[in-house]
């Protein structure tokens, strides 16, 4: 087969140069890849050729010096269709010749622009937005300037969603303090955490799993240079034939002993501009006002957060006039622009604190003090419904109620066990009363933290492949699975999507500079507000193009907004918004992932990386080096007989197109959890999730699913490993089956498929009949005195459930005790509460209080078999009393939800309220 090479000038897109000759043997196509099939990632390609110059005149191909990277491409066509099988771009700033008499040939280098992308950015939206990995790649190999569809063949691919191009990345991460990373560098990064390789050949853009490059057989995903997606495509990779010319060399790849995947996790967290907005470089001089918007937070109903100079704390100002007394008003409170995402189980600590703002005197009075118990409304809002606050529709509740202290600051602080996933929100709702009485002007949130109790900052897999040999492999993923979206992975929905919520704020234009229309000058508040949603400005309904913002222009008191169109005096600017779109629903797929190969998979992300090495290296096998006779290209696979005929494919290539040879590295083509190096595959079978059955359920259904790499599963039988024989499997020999006589509280079922060949898999599902629990909170014993001078209350409660719980079985019980002792007068009257919780006998927790009111987070951990008891006891004294002395003590306890740590059931009796009271 022959071929031709074209240089083209992009200028006139006409053929730069007319025949020319070269030398023997200088023309080689290369595709640089190396010698370890697991650390390709962005293999370049080059095509080294050299031209003669016939007279012996000077600087014949100077016209092929240029610093433009995509002035001429070349391209090589099969002289017989046409087709063209590789393309690039002549290097620029390059050109020597030797200064002599006679004839001589010129080197040049043509490149696909891979290598080139070290040097290249990409658009700004790349480093801000959330967008596709497909639509990242695309964007990445554009900047090469060969607009070349892309084929797509994944190693890895989500459970439940295998389209990469619906898969996000948040681009915030490809940049690191304050520096962008490179096209190349976000290009290696993405191949090595997908374990793909990316490279040219057959005229398109080639990004495909390392675990299936041996295939002959290839589904590819085709997707336009932009982007777009352009159908599917089988494809037969050329097997080619080879004979080797000199001697090759084989080398045997051992297998790994033991492979460690490890991904870094961050915890979840507010933004560090929740409580205090940071200062991004603008100076309060004459003229500047010194307040800005909450970024982090959204208005609801018209109450809007504004941070003032020095500290620009996020803050809740009250209504004026000053003298009119207004009350807590329940449609307007500030919430999350982000809401956060907690998985059940997760443990969390949240820590706020608050300052009271005061028009003039700071020093607290006792009036002071009096109305500073609980001035303002807050709730804690899991999945949208209110699981803590210190108000009920506008009534006070003995809950997490928050008290100042004289110098006017006050913490509050709850730790919570979530009990299902779901999105976490914050309201604060505004002071109420009149500010010239209880003197708050403004409620400042001062901090905001959370701390994630128990968590582990590194997911680490490890597996043994073969531990006869002594060879590990360490992987660190960049990117990974994370269902909160604060660790860098991948996003199976976008998190910054606009939602239908938004504030409108308008933003008054001061003056236009004279002359330049662009420019508009705008108080601090508003170029603060524009600069942090600039893709979201609007003037007369039109959205408005965004050049930047300025602070304090030329160093002056001057805060510009440039535009990319004029403006005129006067205009507004309407800036809209938005809460970001949180997703709602479950997102356990999110840690859902399977190898591309095997299909059906259900594993996280690291564990699928671990899976994948151990196939790739479960087995030693072949490596050659070697010269053959004949074109082979990086995405051929070739056939070599060593011992027997066996496949391998390319890890380098370097085809010398005039002495049509090409010098190769061939990695052996083996893959997969089989003991024998030549196999068949076994099948995989995943039996279904849990069953679960409601207390008089006797039937049920099986539905699982089965897939062979490398065949067609040939049969299927379902048998019973645990529970009573008298279970009947109306068709044990299908995939899909109807249960019957489900009369116990337990069973697990194995199915175990076989495939053509005779391999096997199976896996096993349980079914497990979940209870309804009643709980209880009994009294057990009470001791009431009456005595007038002495009275006390002295109760027992017993945590109960009906029936006991199942042998194993644990859960945790939530809720508040409160605890209230007050007195007023001189005459001695005194009153006090005290608690005592046992577990076992033993005493767990216990306290007491006199003068002063509390409230206690309770977490009961019960496991079958436990008994816990909480005691109560509310007492009073009158000692001397007196006319007008008055004293109560009052206690109670609230449960209000649970959660299952272990086991199944369902539970009712929800919530309890025990109260008890005392008054001298």
């Amino acid at each position: 087969m022959s071929y031709y090479i074209d240089i083209i000038d992009t200028e006139t897109n006409v053929v730069a140069l007319t025949y020319e000759k070269a030398s023997a043997s200088g023309i080689v196509l290369k595709w640089n890849g190396g010698d370890n099939k697991d650390e390709l990632a962005i293999v370049t390609s080059e095509l080294n050729f050299d031209m003669l110059s016939p007279d012996a005149t000077d600087a014949t191909f100077l016209s092929l010096f240029t610093g433009d990277e995509e002035r001429f491409k070349v391209k090589i066509y099969v002289d017989a269709t046409g087709e063209v099988i590789w393309q690039g771009f002549i290097l620029p700033d390059q050109y020597s010749e030797p200064y002599k008499n006679g004839c001589f040939f010129v080197s040049f280098t043509a490149t696909d622009s891979l290598g080139r992308l070290k040097g290249k950015y990409l658009p700004e939206a790349y480093y801000s937005q959330e967008k596709s990995v497909i639509d990242i790649y695309c964007q990445i190999l554009k900047l090469t300037g060969l607009e070349l569809d892309l084929y797509f063949n994944p190693a890895i691919e989500n459970f439940i969603n295998r389209d990469w191009n619906t898969i996000y990345i948040d681009t915030l991460t490809f940049v690191s303090n304050k520096k962008k990373k490179t096209a190349y560098q976000i290009l290696e990064t993405l191949l090595k955490d997908t374990l793909c390789v990316c490279y040219q050949a057959d005229n398109r853009w080639y990004i495909e799993g390392i675990n299936t490059r041996h295939m002959r057989n290839v589904n590819y995903k085709v997707f336009t240079f932009n982007g777009v997606t352009n159908g599917t495509v089988a494809y037969t990779r050329l097997l080619k034939s080879i004979k080797a010319t000199p001697t090759p060399t084989i080398t045997m790849i051992p297998p790994y002993n033991e492979i460690t995947v490890t991904h870094a996790k961050v915890e979840p967290s507010f933004p560090a501009t929740l409580s205090n907005e940071k200062n991004e470089g603008w100076a309060i001089i004459t003229g500047v006002i010194g307040e800005i918007h909450a970024s982090d937070w959204m208005a609801n109903n018209g109450l809007y957060a504004n941070c003032i100079k020095p500290d620009y704390y996020v803050g809740l100002w009250n209504e004026y006039p000053s003298n009119i007394y207004y009350p807590i008003d329940n449609t307007k409170w500030i919430s999350l622009k982000n809401k956060i995402f907690f998985a059940k189980g997760q443990k969390a600590s949240f820590t706020f604190k608050f300052l009271i703002k005061k028009p003039g005197i700071t020093d607290a009075t006792p009036e002071d003090m009096n109305l500073w118990k609980n001035p303002f409304r807050y709730d804690f809002v899991f999945n949208n419904e209110i699981i803590y606050g210190n108000y009920n529709a506008g009534i006070l509740t003995d809950q997490e109620q928050i008290i100042f202290s004289t110098s006017g600051t006050a913490e509050l602080s709850i730790e919570h066990i979530f009990n299902t996933d779901g999105l976490f929100d914050v309201r604060l709702y505004r002071p109420f009363g009149a500010t010239n009485t209880n003197r708050i002007e403004a409620i400042y949130l001062t901090d905001a933290k959370i701390e994630m109790l128990g968590f582990e900052e590194e997911e680490i897999i490890t597996d043994t492949i073969n531990a006869e040999f002594t060879i590990d492999k360490e992987v660190e993923l960049t990117y990974g699975n994370d269902k909160s979206g604060f660790s860098k992975g991948f996003l199976l929905n976008k998190l910054k999507n606009q939602t239908n919520f938004y504030n409108e704020i308008e933003v008054p234009v001061l003056y236009v500079f004279p002359g330049d229309a662009t420019k508009c000058v705008v108080q601090l508040k508003g170029a603060n507000l524009i600069k942090e949603n600039p893709y979201t400005v609007y003037k007369n309904g039109v959205l408005v193009a965004i050049e930047s913002v300025v602070y304090n222009y030329e160093n002056g008191e001057q805060m510009v907004v440039k535009t990319t169109t004029p403006n005129a005096n006067g205009d507004i600017f309407i800036v809209k918004k938005y809460a970001n779109d949180d997703v709602a629903n479950s997102r356990e797929h999110w840690v859902q992932w399977t190898d591309a190969v095997y299909a059906i998979e259900n594993k996280t992300y690291p564990k699928t990386i671990v899976n994948i090495y151990r196939r790739l290296f479960k087995k030693a096998h072949e490596k050659i080096d070697l010269t053959v006779l004949n074109a082979v290209k990086f995405n051929d696979i070739v056939l070599f007989n060593y011992v027997y005929q066996k496949d391998f494919y390319p890890l380098n290539v370097s085809w010398n197109i005039d002495d049509n040879k090409t010098t190769l590295t061939l990695a052996r083509g083996i893959y997969g959890d089989t003991d024998s190096i030549d196999g068949n595959l076994p099948p995989i079978v995943l039996a279904g999730d849990t069953i679960y059955l409601e207390n008089a359920e006797t039937t049920a259904s099986l539905s699982a699913t089965a897939y062979d790499p490398d065949g067609i599963i040939f049969s299927q039988l379902w048998t019973v490993l645990s529970g009573p024989s008298s279970i009947v499997i109306a068709t044990p020999t299908a995939l899909n089956s109807n249960l019957s006589n489900l009369i116990a509280d337990y069973y697990k079922l194995q199915i175990e498929v076989t495939d053509n060949d005779g391999a096997t898999g199976n896996d096993t599902i349980e079914i497990i009949r979940i209870k309804e629990y009643l709980i209880t909170l009994d009294l057990i014993n009470e001791v009431i005195e009456s005595n007038v001078n002495y009275p006390s209350i002295d109760r027992t409660y017993k945590l109960n459930f009906t029936p006991e719980l199942a042998v194993g079985m644990s859960v945790s019980v939530y809720g508040f005790l409160y605890m209230s002792a007050l007195t007023s007068g001189t005459n001695g009257v005194g009153s006090g509460c005290q608690y005592i919780i046992t577990k076992n006998t033993s005493v767990i927790e216990t306290g007491e209080i006199s003068n002063n009111t509390v409230t206690i987070h309770l977490t009961l951990n019960y496991m079958a078999g436990d008994v816990i008891t909480i005691q109560i006891i509310t007492n009073g004294q009158s000692g001397d009393y007196g006319s007008g002395d008055t004293g109560s003590a009052s206690a109670g306890i609230d449960l209000s939800s649970v959660n299952v740590n272990s086991g199944y059931g369902t539970f009712t009796g929800l919530p309890i309220s025990k109260t008890q009271q005392i008054n001298v």
